[in-house]
């Protein structure tokens, strides 16, 4: 089973589309027409199965010590689960529910945190 193509991300009230740009055995990637927003899916297979789903972002900003020239600034966030195989998608959903909710409670107050670099 794959993902829709194409998909949707809404990143600061925008919605962005992007279309199936590669897929293979368990891996697919994601781009808007501009290449800056990428969403990359990754999948293996063994004792620990692990998901990866990911988001790269690049934007451009002057340069702060020659403002005439644009640099590129790249985000990339992930999500990731390896869990035992044999493990119910029920319990890892609700973990991995678990642990985004509380991330995105208070309006993102602990992503805050996160950034900040509290632990």
């Amino acid at each position: 089973m794959a993902f829709s193509d194409p998909i949707s991300i809404t990143i600061s009230g925008s919605a962005v589309s992007l279309g199936r740009t590669a897929s293979g055995a368990g891996v697919g990637e994601f781009r808007n027409p501009t290449g800056d927003v990428v969403v990359g899916v990754r999948n293996s297979y063994g004792k620990k199965n692990a998901r990866t789903i990911g988001l790269t972002r690049t934007k451009y900003s002057a340069d702060p010590i020659n403002t005439a020239i644009n640099r590129p600034l790249t985000t990339n966030v992930r999500v990731s689960v390896t869990v035992d195989a044999g493990a119910a998608n029920a319990d890892v959903k609700a973990d991995l529910v678990g642990l985004l909710t509380f991330l995105t409670a208070s309006s993102g107050a602990q992503i805050d945190k996160l950034l900040g670099g509290e632990n």
